[in-house]
């Protein structure tokens, strides 16, 4: 386990200091990517999704929102929640973003077969299911 741990910082560090040099960082770039993926999200979802707490994610959403990245709703069915989506310039920003996660992607996997690459997703896939199923 402390492979997974160590390797797990160390990568979410290294991306961390190349999205600085975009004036992003690892949590705001997920949050771009997984809204985009979804269309739109509530702010619960995009949070659990990121794997942060709320009064984080509460700040992330804030700093999309000043620089009109994202824009928010409250959710029609549930005062509570508010919705999110991209705006034009979120989407713009992510898709400026994607060579250099996408080089980082390469960098970090060099090397590898895809083979491996496959093995490796496929076991932490199960252990992620394992944990959830026996811890949560």
């Amino acid at each position: 386990m402390c492979i997974t741990n160590r390797s797990s910082k160390l990568f979410g560090d290294t991306l961390d200091r190349e999205l600085r040099k975009i004036g992003l960082n690892r949590n705001i770039w997920l949050s771009l990517y997984f809204i985009d993926q979804h269309g739109q999200i509530t702010q619960n979802e995009l949070a659990k999704l990121v794997d942060i707490k709320g009064p984080s994610m509460v700040k992330i959403i804030r700093r999309l929102d000043e620089e009109e990245l994202v824009q928010t709703h409250q959710d029609g069915n549930d005062h509570r929640q508010k919705i999110i989506q991209l705006t034009k310039a979120g989407e713009e920003k992510l898709m400026k973003s994607l060579p250099t996660v996408t080089h980082f992607q390469g960098l970090m996997t060099k090397g590898i077969p895809q083979n491996d690459l496959n093995t490796v997703a496929r076991v932490m896939d199960q252990m992620v299911n394992n944990a959830q199923q026996n811890f949560d």
